[in-house]
This record gives C-alpha cells, structure tokens and sequence, in this order.
C-alpha cells in the first residue's frame, strides 16, 4: 500500500544552532554552504520533493534573509511546490526544542509531519519509512500507553516503600 504523503508536510530546520562550523557559517548559513557548486538546501529540498513532499515548512533564525532570497531565486517559480520560510526570533529560539515549541504554540503543524535539516543530502527512499510509520502508528501508540502505565505502577510502588 501506498501511503500518500500530500497530508504529511516536511519541515525543514535551516539552522543547526552550534558553532561546529565557525568562522564560515558567520557570513552565510550551513544549509547555504555550497557542495559540487549547489548549495546544501537545494539536496535536501529535492530530496523531500523526490519523495512526494510538495508542502515544505522552513524555520530560520540566523541569516534569514539570505535563505528567503535562495528561496524567492530558485523556487519562487514553481507553483507545485509550497516552502513557507517560517523566521524565528533567535532571542526566543537557542535550540531545535524552542524552535518546534515555537511552531506547536503558533499552530503551524497540524498532523504528521517529517523533520529533517537543511543541510540533508540523501537518497534514502522516505516513502518507506513513512509507510512502517503509517503502519506501526496504533501499534506503537498503544505500547507508549502501556510503557507509561508500568512506569507510572513503578513510580507509586516505590513511594510506597519509602
């Protein structure tokens, strides 16, 4: 069976919020970063969209500007493909935990959706992993419960020996 991904949105995070690749990620983001002349984003975009991803979420804090104008340059054109460059305060957000905190409370995910970086340069068949997704997702729902009860059953029968 076929899982159609039209209802799963891809989010891509264009920051990596470390400085691993300082001093050369002080001019120009990492997802910008050029491999075999083409810059990293454009991998990781072509990547999701080979794998039926037409609605893209981008988050950027640093450099932001520079990642709306390789968007407006390379993609503004095609109008099958939806990238909405969400920017991030960067005094709000210091981690990818404040960033997908900041798009939960704003409501801009509703449903599954697959998370990767802007710097993603793969060819792993997604289609795949979101049907095991797709086909596990009661199973696993189910087993999260049970594992939360026996923990929560842990958790009281040791404070009831102290």
């Amino acid at each position: 069976a076929v899982v159609s991904t039209q209802s799963t949105g891809a989010v891509i995070v264009a920051d990596s919020f470390n400085s691993r690749f300082k001093p050369i990620t002080l001019d120009k983001p990492r997802c910008l970063l050029p491999l075999a002349n083409k810059p990293l984003l454009d991998y990781t975009i072509s990547h999701l969209v080979d794998n039926g991803f037409w609605d893209l979420i981008l988050l950027s804090c640093a450099h932001s500007d520079q990642i709306d104008q390789h968007l407006s340059d390379t993609y503004g054109s095609d109008s099958r493909l939806t990238i909405r460059n969400i920017i991030l305060n960067s005094d709000n957000v210091a981690n990818l935990g404040d960033a997908m905190r900041e798009l939960s409370v704003d409501g801009v995910i509703r449903g599954p959706f697959v998370l990767v970086t802007g710097d993603l340069v793969s060819n792993m068949d997604m289609r795949s992993a979101m049907e095991a997704h797709q086909r596990n997702k009661k199973r696993d729902r189910i087993e999260r419960f049970i594992q939360w009860l026996e923990e929560a059953e842990e958790e009281s029968s040791e404070d009831e020996d102290d």
